[in-house]
């Protein structure tokens, strides 16, 4: 499996107005950089828990939030939707992102694939300051997921909500394929969410089939800052 890292930064980030000599801060956030190892032509699945700098809002581009710094000629972003059933792709190629208009928000995961070994590195602001939790949205059907803050943890009822019957998370390999040393889980009425103890690792995605359309509530799992 690949080796995932989030390095948090002594440097803060933070959006300044200036104004008669005197400058304002109106948010304040960690910076931190996600680290991905990508092997050649595996894609990956990666979940977006960065929030982008320069991004507003909650639905931010590849460019954004991939960057265009060291990266390797060639490397492909899909990101499924789940309304079409289809992919948006994304190539990096001249230094730049085609077609650059691809959206993503933070609680999905998008599949990351490199024509060689690399080590992905994505750099954000970690979700905290002004927010207690985070909504995501789940449509009836299959959909990428993951976990919208940077941190490993566990498939519980706590984590994943209520469910309808029959909800299942898949986790994947890097190549695509069901992960061997995971399992499904499943939503059972009157039990939740078993089994129990299915582990996700940091910045990693799973496939989801949902029976309804429902809002998922994640509450933030860390006091910072």
């Amino acid at each position: 499996m690949a080796k995932r890292i989030l390095h948090w930064c002594v440097l803060l980030a933070a959006l300044l107005v200036v104004g008669r000599g005197q400058a304002q801060v109106l948010s304040l956030n960690a910076v931190g950089v996600l680290s991905v190892e990508l092997q050649a032509d595996e894609p990956q699945l990666v979940a977006i828990q960065l929030i982008p700098v320069e991004a507003s809002g909650v639905t931010f581009t590849v460019p954004q939030v991939f960057g265009t710094n060291n990266l390797v000629p060639g490397m492909r972003v899909g990101l499924y939707d789940a309304v079409s059933e289809g992919y948006c792709v994304e190539e990096f190629s001249g230094g730049s992102w085609t077609p650059g208009t691809c959206t993503v928000q933070r609680g999905q995961s998008v599949w990351v694939q490199s024509p060689s070994n690399t080590v992905l590195k994505l750099s954000g602001c970690v979700p905290g300051s002004g927010e207690s939790n985070t909504t995501v949205q789940v449509v009836l059907g299959m959909q990428l997921m993951g976990c919208p803050y940077p941190v490993n943890g566990a498939y519980t009822n706590g984590f994943l909500g209520v469910g309808a019957p029959g909800d299942v998370v898949v986790p994947l390999a890097g190549d695509g394929a069901v992960a061997t040393n995971a399992t499904a889980v499943t939503y059972y009425s009157g039990t939740g969410w078993f089994p129990p103890d299915g582990r996700f690792d940091l910045a990693s995605g799973w496939w989801y089939k949902s029976y309804s359309n429902r809002t998922w509530t994640v509450t933030k799992p860390y006091d910072y800052p």
